[in-house]
């Protein structure tokens, strides 16, 4: 059987009704038989007839609503998608869901391209995202690397929030955190790696990325919790793969 058939796509979003309708009518161009499910908890619903429409409690966040929608998956796969991507050629949704189906990976990645548009013309950039966790006692750090390299992808801890997974197995190791509304990402991973979840990277299968912050979307989204999802974690510090501290926790005094 086609893991494609097998697959369903799910979007969370949250006030961004003209980047969501791009995406969808990119994965329409490429995958017109996709299954789509969306959910929705921005303060002005943006109803849709051409996928699978839930509205989502207000403001309910990033992690509640992708559970929400996960609970709703009747097929083995699912494909997470943030909603201001947009399939191109090089979005090979197939070669992803083969790697799951066929058992060799428990979740398989794709890569970014930053988009963004100025005047007439279009920047694009690479946006990396993937590689290996570095621990100590008390600090997480991501750094470049992989666990090793196979037949067109590479076996590593972390990768964007573009992906094929299998839903039972997110499900058994509690699918995302929800109380981390934003900020769900890093901690999702790490507990993937904690319950032996088989994390891979296919550099070759894109999306572009538009990185939209619109108005009435921006304070939502830029809210922190990272210093929640390290303290879930029993870490002080979560530094990124440039040295940036996405968070760092004062010890208290004994």
């Amino acid at each position: 059987m086609d893991p494609l058939s097998q697959t369903t796509a799910i979007i969370k979003t949250f006030q961004r009704p003209q980047f969501l309708d791009r995406l969808i009518r990119s994965i329409r161009k490429y995958y017109p038989e996709l299954r789509i499910i969306v959910g929705d908890d921005g303060f002005e619903p943006s109803p849709r007839s051409d996928v699978e429409y839930v509205r989502l409690p207000l403001d309910i966040g990033t992690s509640a609503g992708r559970n929400a929608l996960l609970e709703r998956v009747e097929t083995p796969y699912y494909l997470l998608l943030d909603d201001d991507v947009e399939f191109r050629p090089q979005t090979d949704i197939g070669r992803l869901a083969r790697l799951v189906a066929e058992g060799t990976l428990d979740l398989a990645a794709g890569d970014y391209l930053r988009v963004k548009r100025k005047l007439f013309f279009l920047k694009r950039r690479p946006q990396p995202f993937h590689g290996l966790f570095q621990f100590s006692p008390d600090e997480l750090r991501l750094v470049a690397g992989s666990l090793g390299e196979q037949d067109g992808y590479i076996l590593c801890d972390i990768a964007h929030n573009f992906y094929v997974a299998r839903k039972d197995t997110v499900q058994a190791m509690g699918g995302w955190d929800s109380e981390l509304k934003t900020n769900e990402h890093i901690e999702f991973f790490v507990r993937a790696r904690r319950s032996g979840m088989r994390v891979g990277f296919c550099h070759n299968v894109i999306v572009w990325h538009w990185n939209a912050r619109p108005r009435g979307y921006a304070e939502y989204r830029n809210r922190s919790h990272h210093h929640l999802a390290a303290a879930k974690l029993g870490l002080h510090r979560i530094v990124g793969f440039d040295g940036q501290f996405y968070a760092n926790i004062e010890r208290q005094a004994a």
